[in-house]
């Protein structure tokens, strides 16, 4: 039960992600303007329902561990696990509605 939340959680987030980046893009004049896309964004853009592979992993993974006693991994585990994969992905998503949006300069300024 744990498990399903959060991937559904985790899954939202990736196609709400790959959705509003694409819209982004899209607005900026994508594809035809000549402007230069950040690779991060166009990957997320045109191939972002891959990253719906991370929670699939991570669900069987924890399964994986919660069954298999002589870890001592519990669903307190699973909940942190999934908590700490939900934080990664929202940072790769807004790092790529960032660029998408055209705030990429700021970010490779930063950089």
């Amino acid at each position: 039960m744990t498990q399903s939340v959060l991937a559904v959680l985790q899954s939202a987030l990736i196609v709400g992600g790959s959705l509003t980046t694409a819209t982004l893009m899209k607005a900026r004049g994508y594809p035809d303007s000549s402007q230069y896309w950040h690779p991060w964004a166009l990957f997320v853009r045109n191939w972002g329902f891959l990253l719906i592979l991370i929670p699939a992993i991570w669900v069987v993974g924890t399964i994986w561990l919660e069954r298999n006693r002589s870890l001592d991994f519990s669903t307190r585990g699973t909940v942190v696990t999934g908590m700490l994969v939900f934080a990664g992905l929202g940072l790769l998503m807004v790092i790529s509605i960032l660029l998408g949006s055209g705030a990429g300069t700021l970010i490779q300024i930063i950089n």
